[in-house]
């Protein structure tokens, strides 16, 4: 599925999955920049870009260099697949 029709984004991107540890980042995918008990995930951006990701869902305050930042006050509980019928939809920020 192409990334401009799962989240709307102005890009021609190919979405093979959505990872939330950067080590599971593949060419295509999405990474989800949690902030878990232990590791916050936007610690990990550059190492999921590195890997391939195409786009990054993570807090605004984040920095997402090159791809796609889709932002949501509380990213962990967003879902790009139920996005369409959110009553507070993912924000969209152009790459840096």
């Amino acid at each position: 599925m192409k990334l401009r029709d799962l989240a709307g984004v102005d890009s021609d991107s190919e979405v093979t999955g959505f990872a939330i540890d950067h080590r599971k980042v593949a060419k295509g995918s999405v990474f989800g920049a949690f902030k878990g008990a232990v590791f916050n995930g936007e610690d990990f951006i550059g190492e999921a870009v590195e890997r391939g990701a195409v786009a990054v869902v993570a807090r605004e305050e984040a920095s997402v260099p090159r791809i796609p930042h889709l932002t949501d006050e509380n990213p962990d509980g967003c879902s790009l697949s139920s996005r369409r019928a959110s009553t507070a939809p993912i924000r969209k920020r152009s790459s840096r």
